[in-house]
């Protein structure tokens, strides 16, 4: 377990790095940098890892308000039993597209996520290293309009 976290971290490194100098080359070439903007909007997200609980994976939607917070609400099947959860957070994005989440998952720890913009601003992924988790996200912009925190997807199609 050590081995993998440690290369993970390795990993993390790198992709952080690698990206750090592409943010500089595109500033150098005029290009705009991420800003918090660069999410704003509505996100659909996949996870999948090993939590406290054991392995597990999810799906969900992520909105960004494009001033640091965030919303998600996401249903999480782990030992064969789903389960619909939903948690605010806030978010930095870097120059460079690489930034960080966190929230608090209703255990009243605040857990960081290491995210890297893809795609021309149309996909993000992320990771969390923690002790006894691990865990990738990927997501994909949406676009439909941001999901309030009081509504639903099928009333969005009403």
């Amino acid at each position: 377990m050590k081995r993998a976290t440690f290369a993970t971290m390795i990993w993390t490194l790198a992709v952080v790095m690698t990206l750090s100098a592409r943010g500089a080359r595109a500033q150098g070439r005029g290009e705009t940098p991420c800003t918090l903007k660069t999410l704003q909007g509505t996100w659909a997200i996949t996870s999948e890892g090993t939590g406290p609980f054991g392995p597990f994976t999810a799906i969900g939607i992520e909105a960004f308000d494009g001033a640091g917070k965030t919303t998600v609400k996401e249903t999480v099947a782990g030992n064969g039993a789903p389960m619909a959860f939903e948690f605010a957070g806030t978010y930095i994005v870097n120059d460079d597209c690489s930034g960080t989440m966190s929230a608090d998952f209703g255990d009243g720890v605040e857990h960081a996520l290491s995210i890297v913009i893809t795609a021309n601003a149309t996909q993000f992924i992320g990771l969390q290293v923690e002790p006894g988790t691990l865990v990738r996200v990927a997501a994909t912009k949406q676009n439909w309009p941001t999901v309030p925190p009081a509504r639903n997807c099928r009333e969005l199609s009403q």
